[in-house]
């Protein structure tokens, strides 16, 4: 069930990607805090929103990879970060989404 599920991705809010699967997205942050969210569209019982707060600095390279979780009555995004190696060896898995519907503005 989960992975059918396309997620929005929203940064400080703001939504910047319907992420496709088995895909990846990049990201110019400014210097800052980033509050990462991930919201799966459709009728779920029980919809639960992951997050995850990100301290950046300028000039730096972070990663942070999204991992289905299911249960007997929804699935979410459970968002964390990564290490460079690591992330790169996902990511060769992967293609880069092209975000269409990246905003509803």
């Amino acid at each position: 069930m989960g992975a059918l599920a396309n997620y929005a991705v929203y940064i400080n809010g703001e939504k910047i990607c319907k992420l496709s699967n088995e895909r990846y997205i990049e990201y110019q942050a400014k210097p800052g805090t980033l509050n990462i969210m991930a919201k799966n569209g459709g009728v779920e019982v029980f919809k639960k929103e992951t997050g995850l707060e990100l301290t950046v600095e300028a000039g730096h390279k972070y990663y942070v990879r999204g991992d289905i979780k299911t249960s007997i009555t929804r699935a979410r995004m459970e968002l964390s970060e990564v290490t460079e190696n690591t992330a790169k060896r996902d990511m060769a898995k992967l293609t880069p989404d092209n975000c269409q519907q990246t905003t509803s503005k």
